[in-house]
């Protein structure tokens, strides 16, 4: 993890209801950096949420690396379909999951957090959302109201919030949300009209960098993380193979490819293939510098020589690529550049929950 102190500062983190997202995952980072969190939670799952907190179901999770749990200063109901309470239909307003929440709406937050914490208590905010009701749907089975929803919570409500929350962030302050690959990529199974929402969120999020860098000197971005066997990368599928590109002039390549060997050696017996694809230029002598290259660099696995079909294919500009594909062969998580220890670690994780 880098080094960097967040002492004094303050996130909100909206989009958190268990241990098992990239939210939480967040909260907990910003949190061993010093920083104060407070959280935006659906109304449907606070109880839940909270349940799972005060019974310490989660403890282990909480668990800081510096010492210490991860604890959140407030927990707030947050729909961010509504941007203000008004906008909320009477029969959800009065159902049993939202009657005792109060204001729920994007604007309540912001209400909250100034009542609670005076005028300028932001420093970060997290849009960590996103809901596709139809998202296990093909897109040409996606109804309008679908496809609106799943723009409106997942794309729109990081505008709602910025439009809101950014007059209560300091100068200096960031504003992230998450993306996917799937923006730019045809992704089988992630329908819904959640691509086209995510290729939203990443137009939106330029606009926002120019116009809200502006009027409140704040910063806008957005990330497309590694992978994760979320509740959200469940309708995507299962990972199935990882494509390594390399080439045996390339030095990072050299790291990453031990760390590749060990990862298929242990996830092999669990479903999962590896093709690791030689990139280097036709010569006579190919095949032996390649074999001379794996002995050197211990590697004992079968390689693919590419004429350069298949790194168009994937559109490979940069070495090492390394890749993770869905039994479908569509690319779900990309990496480009030496793997380290600690995005091995990450992904085993990831691949130990997915396999």
């Amino acid at each position: 993890m880098l080094a960097i102190d967040l002492t004094g500062k303050r996130a909100l983190v909206a989009g958190i209801a268990d241990d098992a997202g990239y939210g939480f995952a967040i909260a907990k980072a910003l949190a061993e950096a010093g920083a104060g969190v407070v959280v935006g939670t659906w109304p449907p799952a606070l109880n839940i949420f909270e349940t799972l907190i005060r019974r310490g179901k989660i403890d282990e999770s909480r668990k800081l690396a510096r010492g210490g749990m991860l604890e959140f200063e407030k927990i707030y109901p947050l729909d961010a379909a509504y941007d203000t309470l008004a906008d909320c239909p009477e029969e959800i307003r009065t159902s049993k999951r939202y009657n005792e929440r109060g204001d729920f709406s994007i604007q309540g937050l912001a209400d909250a957090m100034r009542r609670d914490f005076g005028d300028k208590p932001l420093d970060i905010v997290v849009h960590s959302l996103a809901n596709g009701p139809e998202v296990k749907k093909p897109l040409l089975e996606t109804s309008r109201n679908g496809y609106l929803t799943a723009i409106g919570v997942s794309a729109y409500s990081l505008v709602s919030m910025l439009q809101r929350l950014a007059p209560l962030m300091r100068p200096g302050g960031s504003a992230v949300s998450l993306t996917y690959l799937a923006s730019e990529r045809a992704v089988p199974g992630y329908g819904g009209g959640m691509s086209s929402a995510k290729a939203a969120l990443e137009s939106d999020t330029r606009t926002l960098a120019f116009e809200a860098g502006r009027k409140y000197g704040i910063r806008v971005n957005t990330i497309s993380a590694g992978p994760l066997a979320s509740r959200a990368a469940s309708a995507i599928g299962f990972i199935e193979e990882m494509v390594d590109f390399w080439a045996t002039w390339c030095a990072p390549c050299r790291i990453s490819m031990p760390r590749g060997q060990k990862l298929w050696a242990e996830y092999e017996p669990r479903g999962m293939e590896l093709y690791s694809v030689d990139t280097d230029d036709a010569s006579p002598g190919r095949e032996a510098e390649i074999r001379a290259f794996l002995q050197e660099n211990g590697l004992r696995f079968p390689v693919a020589i590419d004429d350069g079909t298949a790194s168009a294919a994937f559109s490979v500009s940069r070495l090492p690529t390394m890749m993770l594909l869905d039994r479908t062969g569509q690319i779900i998580w990309i990496h480009v550049g030496a793997l380290t220890q600690s995005e091995e670690h990450a992904l085993r994780a990831t691949l130990d929950r997915a396999l």
